[in-house]
């Protein structure tokens, strides 16, 4: 089996998309071959009802997901701690702590702090409906639109999940990483912030990083000082850097009239798991076409409207476990 040399992740669409070029392997690998001329790719192997993750392989799941990862703040924090699903694990909530001794003197011991942890199993899904003639259009376009909406909504909610301090938990959601942070309220002043903000955080700076919005970062971007200079720079719409510390941008960091969230994360302290993907189409389910899906809505037929959903389901799960490794500003709006 080979696979496409075309842009990083669209793999998986344009299996979905080849699957309407007809019944059996041999057509769809032949429509494959028609439609993407200048690349080696064979998506079906034997006679099936509808291709699924299996069926393309594992590297173009796993290209899909590490599509999403780059996309999101998770993926921007590197050094995080990788864990297993249902794993019983040791969160130190203290650092080592090393003493000056004189000479055949005993050396001092200070207990550390653990705290027993265990990431269970969740799952962040995103569902997009095409049209069937969408499918079959020989259009670049089509492709990467459908890429980008079904990686931007599994990126979305990853990124809330992860940056909303409301967000306590629960049995379907982690608890965001700056839930319970300890808080700086903005005043305005943009240096005397970021100096409260660094004193709050207990985390390393070596492995730190920022994380806000695109407003926010846009606005301290253009903070001069008195002699009217930039005071930060390296910092923009698309990240960058704040005082030599790495700046994330994400539209999904929480921002309201009173202004963003600015985050500062030591990335060593956060634990995460994630593990896999699955995706998979269905041009025959019926939806309940609603972002509140147990609420009374119509549904819709796939089936009757000629139309197919395509769905990504990610198991992901993340913790703190390092007690003031993350520090926020709330309310900036500089």
């Amino acid at each position: 089996m080979s696979y496409s040399a075309g842009p990083r992740g669209r793999l998986y669409i344009r299996a979905k998309c080849a699957q309407f070029g007809g019944t059996s392997p041999e057509l769809i690998n032949a429509f494959a071959a028609a439609r993407w001329p200048n690349e080696a790719i064979t998506i079906a192997k034997a006679a099936q009802s509808a291709i699924q993750t299996g069926d393309i392989g594992e590297p173009p799941a796993a290209e899909f997901l590490n599509a999403v990862r780059e996309k999101s703040v998770l993926g921007g924090l590197v050094g995080t701690r990788p864990m297993a699903f249902n794993k019983r694990m040791l969160a130190r909530t203290n650092g080592a702590t090393g003493f000056w001794v004189g000479e055949s003197s005993s050396i001092p011991l200070l207990k550390p702090v653990l705290a027993g942890s265990t990431l269970t199993a969740k799952k962040v899904a995103a569902i997009i409906c095409t049209t069937a003639e969408a499918l079959r259009a020989e259009s670049p376009a089509v492709e990467a639109a459908l890429e980008f909406d079904l990686q931007t909504g599994c990126v979305g909610a990853l990124d809330v999940a992860l940056l909303d301090s409301s967000q306590a938990g629960s049995d379907s959601t982690p608890a965001a990483i700056t839930h319970g942070a300890p808080t700086v309220d903005a005043t305005g002043d943009t240096a005397a912030d970021l100096k409260a903000l660094v004193s709050a955080f207990a985390g390393d700076m070596s492995s730190a990083y920022l994380a806000t919005d695109p407003d926010t970062a846009t606005g301290l971007a253009m903070v001069r000082g008195a002699n009217g200079s930039f005071l930060f720079p390296d910092a923009g719409p698309r990240g960058g850097s704040v005082l030599g510390i790495p700046l994330l941008v994400s539209r999904h960091s929480p921002r309201d009239s009173s202004g963003g969230q600015i985050a500062l994360i030591d990335a060593s302290g956060i634990a995460v798991a994630l593990e896999g993907i699955e995706l998979s189409q269905s041009p025959n389910t019926t939806l309940v076409m609603s972002d509140t899906p147990t609420s009374p809505a119509a549904e819709v037929s796939m089936f009757q409207t000629n139309t197919v959903a395509l769905k990504a389901v990610i198991r992901c799960n993340f913790e703190n476990q390092r007690v003031g490794g993350v520090a926020i500003i709330t309310g900036a709006n500089y």
